[in-house]
C-alpha cells in the first residue's frame, strides 16, 4: 500500500508538467485508464442571474491502473465544489480545466460512480454555434431563451466531463433539468418526465439510451410549443417532435412537413435512421443549427436556403432548408459514425455536405444536384489540408464541407456505378454505426468496398491543400498528358471530354501520349474537381 501511495503522489505531482505539455483534446494515458459508460446531469439554471449549479454522475470502468487519479474536465468560470465517491469526499487536485481524483480501492474492470457537484457562471458564447458556449437571449416576447453549443469549445464549457471525442458513453445519458415554471426544458432523447420542483420550478427528465459525442450533449430552455408528426422508417413507426417558439407555430407547422419525405430520402441513401429508440427533435435554437443528436438545433428562420441565400449560387440552394437538411444529415454521419479526432472532420462534413447532393438529386433530380455540388466550389479556398493535426480540439479548414462532398463524389464517379455507390454508403452506415473512427479506417473501407487504388488520391485532396492539375499537349498526332503538382505516384483517373465526347483517360506522373487525329477541344468531365493546363 504504502508504494502505491508513494507512486500516486510522484504520479500528481508530475501531473501539472505533463499537462502543460499537452492539448486538452489529446487522449492520454491517463484519460485511456477510464471508460465512461453513462452520465447522469441533474442541473438547475437560474436565469435571474445567469448561474447553474448541480451534479453531474459519472459511471465509469476502470480499464487497467487503479493508481492512476481520474481526470475530470470543466472550463473556468465555473468551479467543482466537491467530487463524492459512495459516502466518501475525494481530495481534489486542480490543473487549469483539468481536475483530478483519485478513486480509492478500484480494482481493474470494476465499474464506479463519482457525483460531482459543480457551480457557476459559464462561458458565453461569443458567435455560436462556432464560438461556443452558453446562449442567453430572450425571445421575441422578452421570454427566456437559453441554450447551449459546444462542439469547438468542448462540452465542459457547461458540465463537468470527461471531454474528449474518443470515449462515448455507451449507455447513454440521463438529463434532469430544473428551470422556472412557465419554460420548457429541452434535452437529447425521449421525454420521461416534469415533475414540480421546489421555488415554483419544474424538472424535465430526457433520456438517452444510445452512445453519444459528449458534444453533442445540450439543453433548451424556452417558452416553447410542441408540434408531433410521425415517420414510417425502415424500423418502423417513429414519433417526430419540433419545438418552436410560440410566435412561429404556424409558419414552422407547415415549413417542417419536410421532414419525414427528407428522412425517407436519408433511408433510402444511407439505411435506417440511426437513432430510432432515442426519437428525432428539431428544436428552434437562437443560433443558426448544430446537430444535437436526436435534438437538432435549427435557426434558420423557417425559409429555404441558408439564411435565406443561395451558397451554390446557382439557384439551386434556394429549393430546399439548408440547415434542415445538413443538419438532419448528420445523424447519420457524425452522430452515428464518429470521429476520433477532429483531424478527420472530412467525415463528418464532407459526407455531412454531400446529403445535400442526396436529397437535391432525389427531390429535384441529378442535374441541379451537379450544379449545385458543382455551384459549392467557389467556397473551397485550398489554403491547408482538410485532414488537420492530430490532437487539437478544432478543425476550422472549413474545406471539409465543399471540398470533401468533391472529394466524395469523385469517388462514386470512379465506381462508375450509382447503385453501387449507394449500397457502400449503406454498408458504411451499417459496419460503422454508433461507432468512433480514424480517418484511415474510413479510407481503408472505401478502397476495400470500391475495390480501387485510392491510396495517392486520398494522401492528395486530404493531406495536401494544392489541386492536381491535369497537363495536357496537343499535337498533330493527338495529345500527351500527365498529373502535375501532386503528391509522387498520383495516378487518379480521370474522364475527359474530347471533341465533345467523354473518354476516361489514365494519367500518372508520367507523361503518356494519346494518338488522335484532331483534339479540337478537350476539358476535364466537370463533376472532377481538379485543374487542367491545356497547352
Amino acid at each position: 500500500m504504502k508504494s502505491i501511495i508513494y507512486t500516486l503522489l510522484l504520479f500528481i505531482a508530475a501531473i501539472p508538467a505533463a499537462t502543460a505539455q499537452t492539448r486538452d483534446c489529446v487522449n492520454t494515458p491517463i484519460r485511456e485508464n477510464f471508460n465512461v459508460l453513462h452520465y447522469d446531469l441533474d442541473i438547475s439554471f437560474d436565469t435571474l442571474n445567469n448561474t447553474l449549479s448541480g451534479i453531474v454522475k459519472i459511471k465509469a470502468d476502470l480499464v487497467k491502473d487503479p493508481a492512476v487519479p481520474f481526470q475530470i474536465d470543466l472550463q473556468e468560470p465555473l468551479v467543482i465544489n466537491k467530487v463524492v465517491y459512495g459516502n466518501l469526499e475525494l481530495e481534489l487536485k486542480k490543473e487549469k480545466d483539468k481536475y483530478f481524483v483519485q478513486v480509492p480501492d478500484l480494482v481493474e474492470g470494476e465499474t464506479f460512480v463519482l457525483a460531482v457537484h459543480y457551480s457557476g457562471v459559464p462561458k458565453a458564447a461569443a458567435n455560436a454555434p462556432w464560438d461556443g458556449g452558453m446562449v442567453r437571449t430572450k425571445d421575441k416576447r422578452g421570454k427566456v431563451w437559453w441554450a447551449a453549443a459546444c462542439q469547438g469549445a468542448g462540452a465542459s464549457v457547461w458540465f463537468p466531463c470527461k471531454d474528449i471525442n474518443a470515449d462515448e458513453p455507451e449507455m447513454g445519458v440521463d438529463l434532469h433539468y430544473t428551470v422556472p415554471s412557465g419554460l420548457t426544458a429541452i434535452g437529447n432523447g425521449r421525454f420521461a418526465s416534469v415533475t414540480n420542483a421546489a421555488g415554483n420550478q419544474n424538472t424535465w427528465h430526457w433520456k438517452v439510451i444510445s452512445p453519444i459525442n459528449i458534444y453533442n450533449i445540450t439543453f433548451y430552455i424556452g417558452n416553447y410549443l410542441r408540434i408531433q408528426d410521425v415517420f414510417n422508417g425502415i424500423n418502423g413507426k417513429m414519433d417526430l417532435d419540433y419545438f418552436v417558439m410560440n410566435e412561429n407555430y404556424q409558419v414552422a407547422k407547415e415549413h417542417l412537413k419536410a421532414v419525414p419525405p427528407m428522412l425517407t430520402v436519408f433511408e433510402d441513401w444511407m439505411g435506417a435512421y440511426p437513432f430510432h429508440n432515442d426519437g428525432f427533435k428539431i428544436v428552434e435554437a437562437p443560433y443558426l443549427g448544430m446537430e444535437h443528436q436526436s435534438a437538432i438545433a435549427y435557426g434558420n428562420n423557417y425559409q429555404m436556403g441558408y439564411l435565406g441565400k443561395d451558397r451554390s449560387k446557382t439557384g439551386v440552394g434556394m429549393l430546399f432548408d439548408f440547415i434542415l437538411v445538413h443538419e438532419t444529415g448528420h445523424e447519420w454521419f457524425g452522430n452515428g459514425i464518429s470521429i476520433l479526432d477532429p483531424a478527420y472532420f472530412w467525415i463528418n462534413e464532407g459526407f455531412t455536405s454531400y446529403t445535400e447532393i442526396m436529397y437535391i438529386e432525389s427531390v429535384f433530380g441529378k442535374e441541379k444536384a451537379i450544379d449545385y455540388l458543382i455551384g459549392t466550389r467557389s467556397l473551397i479556398k485550398n489554403k491547408a489540408p482538410m485532414q488537420g493535426a492530430l490532437g487539437q480540439c478544432q478543425n476550422t479548414n472549413t474545406d471539409c464541407y465543399p471540398k470533401a462532398a468533391n472529394l466524395v463524389h469523385m469517388v462514386r464517379k470512379l465506381m462508375k456505378d450509382d447503385e453501387a455507390f449507394k449500397g457502400m454508403i449503406r454498408k458504411m452506415n451499417n459496419d460503422f454505426a454508433r461507432k468512433v473512427i480514424t480517418g484511415p479506417e474510413m479510407e481503408s473501407f472505401i478502397a476495400k468496398e470500391t475495390a480501387l487504388d485510392l491510396q495517392k488520391v486520398f494522401e492528395q485532396y486530404l493531406r495536401h491543400k494544392e489541386l492536381p492539375t491535369l497537363r495536357v499537349k496537343r499535337s498533330k498526332k493527338g495529345f500527351s498528358y500527365k498529373w502535375e503538382k501532386c503528391v509522387p505516384g498520383f495516378n487518379m483517373p480521370v474522364l475527359a471530354v474530347i471533341n465533345g465526347e467523354e473518354k476516361w483517360l489514365y494519367p500518372t506522373t508520367k507523361e503518356q501520349s494519346h494518338l488522335q487525329a484532331e483534339v479540337a477541344s478537350f476539358a476535364v468531365q466537370k463533376e472532377f474537381y481538379c485543374a487542367l493546363t491545356l497547352e
